[in-house]
């Protein structure tokens, strides 16, 4: 039951990491080292996030 509720979480998560490659650059890495990772890390998911916020506080008729 543990291993079940796991993996469903992780089936979860898969698609938006996918996103975060192709959309949001998080395959191309220019940054350097274990510290340019973690920066580009950070980068991507506020992107996306930011991205989902601006969808939701938007007028209805003006979407991004």
């Amino acid at each position: 039951q543990k291993k079940r509720k796991h993996f469903r979480n992780r089936a979860g998560i898969e698609p938006i990491i996918g996103h975060l490659k192709q959309g949001f650059r998080m395959g191309l890495n220019y940054l350097k080292g274990k510290l340019g990772d973690i920066i580009n890390g950070v980068m991507a998911c506020a992107a996306f996030n930011f991205k989902k916020w601006m969808k939701f506080f938007s007028p209805k008729d003006f979407q991004v």
